[in-house]
């Protein structure tokens, strides 16, 4: 297998954004959660969860966590295969 080049990377990373509207992936992220919590036995999409520090002063949209969950993730696995 060939190594990727700097522009592949930036290809997979536009393609991988949340933002990227060709690949729709914001949709694509957000319907993995909504099937991931219906497995887990969820009712609620994820629309209509927080996460909270344990008294619900610090809460945040599960939409918000991953979001930045995913961007996250995507850079970590984008940093791996461009030193591939």
């Amino acid at each position: 297998m060939s190594k990727l080049s700097k522009k592949d990377i930036e290809e997979l990373r536009d393609i991988l954004s949340l933002v990227c509207d060709y690949a729709d992936t914001k949709t694509v992220v957000y319907e993995t959660v909504d099937k991931t919590l219906q497995e887990l036995g969820s009712d609620l999409g994820i629309e209509c969860m927080l996460i909270t520090d344990g008294e619900y002063e610090g809460s945040i949209g599960l939409e918000e966590f991953v979001d930045k969950f995913y961007s996250n993730i995507i850079e970590n696995v984008l940093n791996v295969v461009a030193t591939q």
